[in-house]
């Protein structure tokens, strides 16, 4: 039963990064029901935060809070710190989306902490990266420039690519904004070969 578990926690995953987030929702609602059948609280974590990633990904960030909140709440009880840091960075971005700007930075900035303290550099540009949008969002775009660089120099050390093309797409906005469109092309365009590198069709 753990293996089916983790195995339609990967089906969602998969569809999920095919752009399917309805197909990847009820492999995570067939994986919730094993995972809380045999008592695996970090499996059950795990599962509610992907189901909250993939009505995010629908644009249904007020469900999606729902879904982090729980997924934090699992991950605080267990004292697993990576994934309270993780599950405190997607509400921090949630509440962003939602116009809330301190909200989210309040979360971003506990999501960045954990993810210093753990020594988890990638999870630490992608704080760096949500931090940024939510002073954005709160409307203090010279801060959010800076995070989003910081940010932007961490993925393209580790090589993480997903989250450097979100990062890219997100600073690319930034200078939208400031009516620096040279330098928000420069973005557009670098976003547009990582996804064309890394099979990102809906990107």
């Amino acid at each position: 039963r753990r293996g089916e578990g983790n195995t339609l926690g990967n089906l969602g995953l998969a569809t999920a990064a095919l752009g399917e987030a309805r197909r990847a929702i009820g492999y995570y609602e067939e994986q919730l029901v094993i995972v809380r059948e045999i008592g695996d609280r970090r499996g059950e974590g795990n599962a509610v935060g992907d189901l909250g990633l993939a009505y995010a990904s629908l644009g249904q960030t007020q469900q999606s809070v729902g879904y982090f909140e729980q997924a934090l709440a699992i991950h605080r009880a267990i004292g697993d710190r990576r994934g309270e840091g993780n599950w405190l960075g997607n509400l921090g971005r949630a509440y962003a989306e939602l116009e809330d700007g301190q909200t989210a930075i309040k979360f971003c900035e506990q999501s960045l902490i954990i993810k210093r303290e753990t020594g988890d550099r990638p999870g630490e540009g992608e704080a760096l990266h949500f931090l940024g949008y939510a002073h954005y969002v709160a409307g203090n775009s010279a801060l959010a420039l800076q995070l989003h660089q910081a940010g932007i120099g961490i993925l393209r050390e580790t090589g993480h690519k997903r989250p450097l093309e979100r990062t890219l797409i997100d600073l690319a906005e930034v200078y939208l904004a400031a009516n620096d469109l040279n330098q928000a092309e420069e973005c557009y365009r670098e976003a547009l070969g990582i996804a064309q590198d890394i099979g990102d069709r809906r990107g």
